[in-house]
């Protein structure tokens, strides 16, 4: 992981990519960030039309892709 810091909390993880955004400047990071969320809530409340669950997976794989590229892997 980049800076070798373990993500134990949704707060954690939320502070990791605003970091991660004032490092790279790639402002899409943030953008990204929030359909990862929405789509995290709708796992377990179920509230999102199958559409737009599509939808916001398309965006939530470019998030990975992003992230990947700054991230190392956790070994």
């Amino acid at each position: 992981m980049r800076g070798g810091k373990r993500l134990l909390s949704h707060r954690d993880i939320k502070e990791y990519v605003s970091n991660l955004v004032s490092e790279t400047r790639d402002e899409d990071v943030r953008r990204l960030f929030h359909p990862v969320t929405s789509t995290h809530v709708n796992f377990y409340e179920g509230w999102a039309p199958h559409k737009e669950v599509e939808v916001a997976s398309r965006d939530v794989r470019l998030f990975v892709d992003r992230v990947k590229v700054e991230v190392k892997p956790f070994r």
